[in-house]
């Protein structure tokens, strides 16, 4: 693939900040064998990059910056049946990810760099999966995986109060996570099922672990209709700038506080009721509740902060894991299964989420905008003779979602300082807009004997809409600003498939 918006941009048809370039290729080859079972060879990579500016109300650049990424990974996966009731799946791979940015910044009327950064990580990856069905009733499942992660990152940025270059992070380091498994799926009677289970997370950064337990029921209550139940805990290893993220003390003296952090750790209950209305369409509704603990904080009593709520790109805060936070909501599915050429589905959420930091107050978090509602829907047109298989395919989805929770600005101090200074005793009381999106695609597909091309042409925010997702103060211009959702943007792509 290759970045169709960029080409639009080149001769005019489109014209905003910050384009995106890409191209990408990806590959699978299928690789059967009669005695040893069969593999899969596969592969993608890509690159990509975007550049933007900002300028004042004369139109003079005040801000630069050039950001770049890259990846791709390789990787075989095996299956081999050792009997009707008993397989093994195993699979290596190996993939590097990274980007780069380059910022400059507008001092004594010169463009001048303040700030750079690297980020590259090598991860190889294996995993084994055994399965054995010991009977109608009884199937075991285990496995085991590990990931080994090697981190190369640098950013540094000019302190301007300061004058003089700070560090963000710099990590040379590898690190490796250890995650296995036991899953014992029994079937009591025909209409009732459990699965239960075990897992365990080891990271090897700091040898941080946790042994989670795992039990699901279902019931078929009538021939169309199945409650379901289910409790597990789940552990989550935050990104590796959490843990080797710079703090500056008062005397400007780097030190790296979160090293030896523990797992986020969250208990999920579910309890769920499914009807299946025809054969066609599905009903699903759920209510869940999540209790969440051991998550990162800031280690100052009177802070708001959690890494719950974290969107920048490096941590400059000591942390201590002794953060609590909750989630729960109901969510209906309608489902409408693709027959007589066309298909949809709705979903719609209603839910709350809460956290606690060291301040000792419940706040909402950024993300609790209290409902989402989505709605797809696609449909299928022959073009020509049957036979021929020459399809016109017409998708478009529709989100609605409550806007995102902020930390308002202090204007009157954001003023006097020229730079964003937000009121952080209010943080994430209120939302900003909500969004509104719609997507359409388009696609035709031509059968050949032994090739089939498609030609898409896929439009991102077909309606424009710019709900207000970021509040900030622009000292380029004095006033408040936001950041919007992304504009309408229109993609064209051509496949061939041999």
């Amino acid at each position: 693939r290759y970045s169709s918006l960029s080409m639009l941009d080149q001769i005019g048809v489109v014209d905003f900040g910050g384009v995106p370039r890409y191209q990408d290729l990806t590959f699978k080859i299928a690789l059967p064998t009669t005695k040893v079972g069969s593999f899969t060879l596969f592969g993608l990579g890509g690159i990509s990059g975007i550049d933007d500016e900002w300028e004042d109300m004369e139109g003079i650049i005040k801000e630069k910056q050039e950001f770049s990424t890259h990846m791709g990974t390789v990787g075989l996966n095996h299956f081999y049946h050792f009997s009707n009731n008993t397989y093994l799946k195993s699979s290596v791979s190996v993939s590097s990810n990274g980007s780069k940015v380059e910022g400059d910044e507008l001092v004594d009327n010169n463009l001048v760099n303040t700030y750079t950064g690297t980020w590259n990580k090598l991860t190889t990856r294996g995993a084994l999966n055994f399965s054995h069905k010991f009977n109608a009733k009884h199937r075991l499942m285990a496995g085991i995986n590990y990931d080994h992660y090697q981190y190369d990152m640098n950013n540094d940025y000019y302190d301007l109060d300061d004058e003089f270059w700070k560090n963000g992070i710099l990590l040379n380091k590898d690190a490796g996570l250890l995650q296995s498994y036991a899953t014992w799926k029994y079937r009591i009677s025909p209409v009732l099922t459990m699965v239960s289970g075990i897992h365990y997370t080891q990271f090897l950064l700091n040898n941080a672990n946790a042994i989670e337990p795992r039990l699901a029921f279902n019931w078929q209550v009538a021939p169309n209709q199945i409650l379901s139940a289910g409790y597990g805990q789940h552990s989550m290893v935050e990104s590796i700038i959490t843990y080797y993220g710079t703090v500056y003390d008062e005397n400007n003296i780097p030190t790296q506080p979160n090293v030896n952090l523990d797992l986020s750790k969250s208990d999920h209950y579910i309890l769920g009721y499914e009807y299946r209305i025809s054969k066609k369409l599905n009903a699903k509704i759920e209510v869940y509740y999540q209790n969440l603990h051991s998550i990162p904080i800031e280690n100052i009593d009177t802070s708001y902060y959690s890494i719950i709520n974290e969107s920048h790109g490096f941590m400059d805060r000591a942390l201590v894991s002794e953060g609590t936070g909750y989630n729960y909501g109901i969510e209906l599915t309608l489902e409408r299964y693709f027959y007589d050429s066309y298909y949809f589905m709705f979903t719609g959420s209603l839910f709350d989420s809460k956290y606690k930091a060291k301040e000792g107050i419940w706040r909402n978090t950024r993300y609790n905008g209290s409902y989402a509602v989505n709605f797809l829907i696609g449909k299928e047109f022959t073009i020509g003779k049957p036979e021929k298989g020459n399809k016109l395919n017409v998708n478009t989805k529709l989100l609605f979602n409550g806007g995102n929770r902020y930390i308002p600005l202090n204007i009157e101090q954001s003023t006097e300082q020229g730079t964003s200074v937000y009121n952080t005793s209010e943080a994430f009381n209120d939302r900003l807009d909500n969004v509104f999106q719609m997507n359409l695609t388009v696609s035709y597909s031509i059968n050949r004997p032994r090739v089939r091309h498609e030609i898409y042409l896929d439009i991102f925010n077909l309606t424009n809409n710019q709900a207000r997702i970021y509040e900030y103060y622009d000292e380029y211009k004095g006033e408040v600003a936001y950041h919007n959702q992304l504009n309408m943007i229109p993609n064209i792509m051509y496949k061939i498939h041999f």
